[in-house]
């Protein structure tokens, strides 16, 4: 870096399950955009930038010349311990496992699976998919006071970006809370972080027609359910309406 120079710095948070801590070693941060829109300027020391989340800062060389680091917490794994596996090319290797797989059934006792089904029961419980009306303007309350996994939730949102118009520690309260929302310059955003003991509040018209999923950007929250999905419908001029398949698309 050339001193004197400010610099535009892109970053993402492309782990699985942390929040990030990130800063610059004796220099301030300048956040001017998230999640690809524009925010109003924000000096800080660090920057706290959860899985999925992106920041647009800038940073001013204005410290002599030297070298600084960039860094979050970082704790070093350990050494890997390496296990003992046939060669490459070892054909008879490749197939035991394949050649001992066995079901539980044999002629006097046939296996008809758990509780005599063929295939596991679909839950007859869950979060359902929300339908939309196009260009209806969609309030969502993120809740986290779960008392399992207690953390904080990035929820990202794909196919759009949406308001971050409030937010707060412990039960959303209808009637208090919307009174103090941000309605004049809230950030546009894709990714949030659902704090933990406390909630979110999000705005978006739904004006991209489709099916959109909604989810946690934490890994293992995704594998265990923290996910929908919104249907918007197609409007009414062709613009506002989703394309056909292909032609020659094969169906199912």
């Amino acid at each position: 870096m050339d001193h004197g120079k400010t610099y535009l710095l892109r970053i993402i948070n492309a782990a699985l399950h942390k929040a990030l801590f990130f800063a610059i070693a004796k220099h301030k941060m300048t956040v001017v955009g998230t999640d690809g829109s524009y925010t109003k300027p924000l000096t800080r020391d660090y920057i706290t930038i959860f899985p999925g989340q992106t920041y647009d800062v800038l940073l001013e060389a204005n410290q002599r010349p030297d070298h600084y680091y960039m860094t979050g917490y970082y704790t070093p794994s350990s050494p890997p311990s390496s296990p003992d596996l046939p060669a490459y090319n070892d054909t008879k290797a490749s197939v035991q496992v394949m050649a001992g797989l066995r079901s539980l059934a044999d002629a006097e006792h046939p296996c008809n699976g758990p509780m005599g089904r063929d295939s596991p029961q679909l839950s007859s419980s869950g979060t359902e998919v929300r339908v939309l009306e196009y260009n209806s303007t969609v309030e969502i309350i993120l809740q986290g006071t779960a008392v399992l996994a207690k953390t904080h939730h990035p929820m990202h949102l794909h196919g759009y970006s949406f308001y971050v118009v409030g937010w707060g520690f412990g039960n959303f309260d209808g009637n208090r809370d919307p009174l103090r929302y941000n309605l004049v310059d809230p950030p546009l955003q894709n990714t949030i972080f659902v704090p933990s003991n406390g909630w979110v509040a999000i705005r978006f018209k739904a004006s991209n027609p489709g099916v959109w999923f909604m989810h946690c950007h934490i890994e293992r929250h995704l594998t265990w359910g923290m996910e929908t999905a919104f249907i918007v419908k197609n409007g009414k001029h062709p613009e506002a309406q989703m394309l056909p398949p292909p032609s020659d698309m094969p169906p199912c």
